[in-house]
């Protein structure tokens, strides 16, 4: 077992060597802070020495399901606080969420932790998911407290602008989702990510993508949620032409490449320690 702060070097991911300009650095941060603020308080505990395991569950579609995103987001927290014990992957196929006789969905390790200090980092993700596919199987929920998460972090929403979009089910689907996690979860902070700018056939920039960041937003807002607005950091409307030019997104124009998602996963974290870091007078 690797000891705290300390990462297999043949096993890292390389940090971005530099952030393109065209991305919105300045809005890098978490909106509704005070949502997560139990989770921040931890953090400060585990850097004040504290033995504590601090244990996130991030959820998506196929945005995190490659870890890339989330690799690199969880290899800075572990870098900085520690590692907590070995991640859980679990990739799942749409399929899964509509088979009524699937009984299992999460099996934690049965030691998920030789360290009594730092970050445990799991995934659950499936290629083409929405907030509805998680929806259509209770068990995924009733099965969430058994990686005992103290903050769940939600990536999802690309795939509802490729597709028909009602506002009201949508609101719905999310509303389904967030009360689940909560319902098996007493307590759980939560943060929701807006999806990044994508377009349409490869040419014409996807719309919908501006109706689902506000509908997330408008939710998060009215629900005590914590955020982070990739679209926005990332550049708004338009910016995927920018990031395609650049290496930084794949031919599809709606995925991002490896380097891509690492500069998303190097982002998120830092919007996290903006925050963390900020004195205790302006939080």
């Amino acid at each position: 077992m690797l000891p705290i702060h300390q990462l297999n070097a043949q096993n890292e991911l390389p940090l971005p060597t530099a952030i393109p300009s065209f991305i919105n650095q300045k809005v890098n941060n978490i909106i509704n802070p005070k949502a997560i603020e139990g989770f921040m308080h931890k953090l400060h505990q585990i850097e004040q020495g504290d033995t504590t395991i601090l244990r996130i569950l991030h959820i998506g579609d196929s945005h995190i399901y490659a870890d890339l995103f989330t690799g690199m987001t969880r290899q800075l927290f572990q870098k900085r606080f520690g590692i907590g014990g070995a991640k859980q992957l679990m990739r799942y196929k749409l399929s899964d969420f509509q088979d009524s006789t699937k009984t299992l969905f999460i099996e934690p390790n049965l030691s998920d932790s030789t360290n009594k200090r730092g970050i445990l980092y799991d995934v659950a993700g499936a290629n083409g998911a929405e907030y509805l596919t998680y929806n259509q199987n209770y068990l995924f929920f009733k099965e969430t407290p058994l990686l005992k998460p103290d903050l769940v972090i939600i990536s999802l929403g690309t795939n509802e602008a490729f597709g028909y979009l009602n506002r009201s089910v949508f609101e719905n689907n999310i509303d389904a989702f967030i009360s689940q996690i909560r319902t098996y979860n007493p307590g759980v902070e939560i943060l929701v990510t807006t999806p990044g700018d994508a377009m349409k056939r490869k040419r014409v920039h996807n719309q919908n993508i501006d109706t689902v960041r506000k509908i997330l937003i408008d939710y998060a807002n009215v629900n005590n949620i914590a955020w982070w607005d990739f679209y926005k950091v990332m550049g708004g409307a338009g910016s995927m032409k920018k990031w395609f030019s650049k290496g930084l997104a794949q031919k599809d124009k709606v995925h991002l490449s490896k380097e891509g998602y690492l500069i998303q996963g190097f982002l998120f974290f830092n919007a996290l320690m903006n925050e963390l870091d900020k004195p205790a007078n302006k939080r």
